[in-house]
């Protein structure tokens, strides 16, 4: 997408932009902005591309040091597959799968690695488009922090009485969480592999800006995990939180959720008092037995919950809805509308892009992710959902194309 120029380092030029669509508590939203009228997501951002000699040796050295510790990361990842395969084998780990009702409406949104931000891009369309407090969340990993996010936009539209208004303030809200994961992030995204342990930084000043007034009301948002046991035999298994006293514990959760090692974070252990145990990332890149459970899923029919055809549309999409399915096996329920936000809908992602973690990537992705949904709408995908009032997409994509 085409970038504006920006005129504070590390601002990446939104605020110059955030003065058009600022709403204020009771003064409603400017009148040439309602949300059929908005071409994208607005993210104007224009960072310094890598300089090539940097980026050329960084990559090198990554690669020199992958190669050298890889032969210890296979090692492990065969005696972690072989693990969980035995406990699978031995009938050890059945999961509790909730049984739900036809009635309730989840917004799905598995693990995306570096397409995080092509996630939240396609969150701000959902809630400037549309109602969103009659729905439930299932997020894994990355789709974890999509649920922050949309329930932060929830608190910031309070109040509001037009859907114009609303829209108005739910851009405002997504923008204000875009600068603070910019201005973070392009701290350590100035090199190829500034963001190895850094990710997570960034994730957690976005937790912090989204403080939330209380947290999710129970069985509300579904945050997957998995969860470390030793004995008798060592695994991290796939479990689900849906209960949180306080937004603490909801942010705490979440960091567990989107916490794998080492890019995300470098101390990825998190301890959970609710399941009284260490926990880790929901999606567990390290062990082979993911391609076990997408198998026995296609097999059995149980791929349509958790891992459907139009999410894994070609292979790297069906690495990917591989990776996630035990999770989401395990946090959705058997019954209700399943309405899924992934990069991996229409293969968007693509795999070389997959740990490309740059300023220039962040809010290019965070745009795609807009006019991904604006597409989506347009052919009815969000359809289970309630239009905010004034809304339409096809005025939005006609300005954008």
């Amino acid at each position: 997408g085409a970038t504006e120029p920006s005129k504070a380092p590390g601002q990446g030029g939104l605020r110059q932009r955030r003065g058009a669509v600022e709403s204020g508590a009771g003064r409603g939203p400017a009148p040439a902005l309602f949300a059929g009228q908005w071409p994208d997501a607005g993210i104007a951002s224009d960072p310094p591309p890598w300089r090539m000699d940097l980026a050329v040796v960084s990559i090198a050295f990554g690669l020199t040091v992958f190669w050298c510790v890889f032969p210890f990361l296979l090692v492990a990842s065969f005696i972690l597959t072989a693990c969980e395969i035995l406990r699978k084998f031995m009938g050890m780990d059945r999961p509790q799968i909730d049984e739900g009702s036809d009635n309730d409406i989840y917004i799905v949104m598995p693990g995306c690695c570096g397409y995080i931000f092509h996630q939240l891009g396609m969150l701000q369309y959902v809630c400037e488009h549309f109602e969103t407090s009659n729905i439930k969340f299932a997020g894994v990993s990355s789709g974890a922090l999509g649920a922050v996010m949309v329930l932060y936009v929830e608190q910031a539209i309070a109040g509001s009485t037009t859907g114009f208004e609303a829209a108005a303030r739910a851009r405002e809200a997504t923008h204000s969480l875009f600068v603070e994961i910019e201005e973070r992030l392009n701290k350590y995204f100035w090199y190829p592999l500034g963001f190895i342990g850094r990710v997570g930084t960034g994730m957690d000043d976005m937790l912090k800006h989204a403080q939330l007034a209380r947290p999710p009301a129970p069985g509300r948002v579904h945050v997957g995990v998995r969860r470390m046991v030793l004995c008798p035999l060592p695994a991290t298994l796939s479990d689900v939180i849906t209960q949180f006293d306080d937004y603490e514990e909801f942010a705490v959760a979440v960091r567990a959720s989107s916490s794998v090692w080492p890019f995300v974070r470098v101390r990825p252990l998190t301890w959970l008092e609710r399941k009284n145990a260490f926990c880790v990332d929901g999606v567990n890149p390290y062990s082979f037995s993911w391609v076990i459970d997408y198998c026995v899923h296609c097999m059995t029919g149980e791929a349509t919950r958790t891992a459907p055809a139009h999410v894994v549309p070609t292979w790297i999409d069906a690495i990917i809805g591989g990776w996630n399915c035990a999770a989401m096996n395990t946090i959705l329920p058997r019954r209700g509308r399943f309405v899924w936000l992934s990069s991996t809908i229409g293969s968007r992602m693509q795999p070389w892009n997959i740990l490309r973690f740059s300023p220039w990537f962040v809010a290019d992705q965070w745009r795609a992710g807009y006019i991904h949904a604006m597409e989506l709408d347009t052919v009815g995908h969000f359809q289970a959902f309630t239009r905010r009032v004034g809304n339409s997409p096809s005025m939005s994509l006609a300005q954008s194309g």
